[in-house]
């Protein structure tokens, strides 16, 4: 599978929350943090580790990691959530009826509530009226069978927002076009969700939402939501000004940090909410505290790699397209243009926080791929074909100079990892 953009920055992101060990719920040392600040990353030497002694480092420190966690399908919450989920695949309810469709009135939150039980016999749920929202369903644990619930409820904050919603369309004759059809629909925005989940009559988990929602703007201007499940609770949090949002979010066993991030965009954050047009932003930062001993770190001028990707763009493919227009050269040369721009204005690391060492840059380089494919016709005639296309490969630059391809580097070397993560992700099915 090749890799785009947004893979190669969840893919790399996802590499250091794996390669991670446990610090404990403490207060930073002071200045602990300071060489994290973008501007220190890109003065830290480089490890003198090889790739190789890397890969060895990385991969213990990964294991560890997986063996904070392996217990996590087994708490109760968890079972809750599954057995909610199956069901939910066979049948899901229509949580507020007929009314959700109306577009002539305010959607209030009490016109989402309703008592939904699961009926066996028919397998679909069953609905009642209620003062919230409830989900009553057999649970399969460890232990037997089980009576499952979840309870919902929220708090308004006097404030609607409005949106249009399609749910329509025709075919005009007079026109030869189609029509999309739209209505406005008006919710009430909620200050405060709460949600609670029962095994039998022990509650198990829950999930709290607040957000602090001001009448002249269009965003909340903070919000924190925490989930709480058995020894586990994942905390994220927001806040905005006119021209800033932060972001972060702490994930935790018991007293131990298993994860720690924080997001920072600069820019007008009012207007890349409101329209969702990325030239709004100009600057951002982003660290992952992967605990005592990594992060994932550094920043990006939004800004200037916006302005040169949009500006290549009208340069490899102008438009109205030009007589002949050779479509393979304008891939090719927006590939690698979109490498040398994002290495431009791109800085992540991966870091050691313990040996105060870059361990690799996350970078990316064009490539000239090739891939063949077979076509067969009815009767079996079969034809092979074969393409070459320009993409961009996540690479990870090590010691300044040593430069590997992220893909090749993960797939050898890391055999225990990979059992251990695939033993942890069938715990859940």
């Amino acid at each position: 599978m090749k890799k785009t953009l947004f893979y190669l920055l969840a893919s790399l992101a996802c590499v250091a929350l794996i390669f991670s060990s446990c610090k404990d719920d403490k207060k930073n040392e002071p200045g602990e943090d300071d060489f994290l600040s973008p501007s220190e990353v890109e003065k830290l030497p480089y490890s003198s580790l090889t790739p190789e002694q890397q890969k060895e480092k990385l991969s213990k420190e990964a294991n560890a990691f997986l063996s904070q966690i392996q217990d996590m399908s087994k708490e109760k919450s968890i079972e809750v959530f599954k057995a909610f989920g199956d069901l939910l695949t066979i049948d899901a309810p229509t949580i507020g009826g007929l009314e959700l469709r109306s577009s002539d009135k305010i959607i209030k939150i009490n016109q989402f509530y309703g008592k939904f039980t699961w009926q066996p016999s028919t397998q679909t749920w069953k609905e009642e009226p209620a003062q919230q929202l409830e989900f009553n369903f057999p649970v399969k644990t460890s232990e037997g069978m089980q009576q499952g619930k979840i309870v919902v409820t929220g708090k308004s904050s006097g404030k609607d927002y409005s949106y249009k919603e399609y749910y329509d369309g025709y075919w005009d004759y007079n026109t030869q076009k189609w029509i999309d059809e739209y209505r406005t629909v008006t919710v009430e925005l909620p200050k405060e969700v709460s949600a609670k989940l029962y095994l039998g009559t022990s509650e198990v988990g829950g999930i709290q939402a607040n957000a602090d929602i001001v009448q002249s703007e269009t965003a909340p201007r903070s919000s924190t939501v925490t989930f709480s499940f058995g020894s586990y609770k994942f905390t994220q949090s927001y806040n905005k000004s006119a021209d800033k949002a932060d972001f972060s979010a702490n994930l935790k066993k018991g007293n131990t940090v298993l994860l720690d991030y924080s997001v920072a965009l600069n820019g007008n954050i009012d207007k890349l909410i409101e329209e969702g047009d990325e030239n709004y932003l100009s600057s951002g930062n982003y660290i992952l505290f992967i605990m005592d001993n990594l992060a994932f770190t550094g920043e990006v001028d939004f800004a200037n790699y916006i302005k040169e990707m949009n500006a290549l763009d009208a340069s490899c493919y102008p438009y109205p397209y030009p007589e002949n227009f050779d479509w393979n050269k304008a891939d090719e040369n927006y590939i690698k243009g979109s490498a040398a721009i994002y290495n431009k204005y791109y800085n992540l690391y991966l870091v050691s926080t313990k040996d105060k060492t870059k361990i690799a840059k996350l970078t990316q380089k064009a490539k000239l791929e090739t891939e063949t494919y077979q076509w067969c016709d009815y009767w079996g005639d079969c034809e092979t074909y074969t393409y070459t296309y320009w993409t961009l490969i996540p690479m990870l630059r090590f010691n300044d100079a040593t430069e590997v391809e992220a893909e090749v580097y993960f797939s050898k070397g890391f055999d225990a990892v990979e059992k251990n993560f695939r033993r942890f992700i069938e715990s859940f099915e």
